[in-house]
């Protein structure tokens, strides 16, 4: 299996959703998990702030894939309730070359090499 630049964007709208911690007037900072083919790519979560804009995060990482084989990329929102976090998966591209993909959902996508 080659080993190859996985680098993808991972947007989150400003949360209207988020919860308010109660001992501090801050935001639940956003959370998840990217997962490749059943396996933990990485886990982000940003630290809690005041003002919290919108935000796009740009994942790069080192990965191995089959050739010729469907790969599937998801990402698993680290909410109470997932179904209200506004995550969105694009600009999916290998060893800095755009990719053609297909999106499940705004949480998973499908590609081959």
């Amino acid at each position: 299996m080659p080993t190859v630049t996985l680098t993808l964007d991972v947007d989150c709208e400003k949360p209207t959703w988020a919860r308010i911690k109660e001992d501090k007037n801050l935001y639940e900072p956003p959370a998840y998990r990217l997962i490749l083919n059943n396996e933990l790519l990485t886990e982000r979560t940003w630290p809690p702030s005041e003002i919290f804009p919108n935000f796009l995060i740009k994942e790069t990482m080192p990965v191995e894939l089959e050739i010729r084989k469907e790969n599937r990329l998801k990402l698993v929102p680290l909410l109470e309730n997932p179904a209200q976090a506004k995550f969105t998966l694009t600009n999916l591209m290998l060893n800095n070359k755009q990719l053609e993909y297909k999106h499940i959902n705004d949480h998973e996508l499908v590609f081959k090499l």
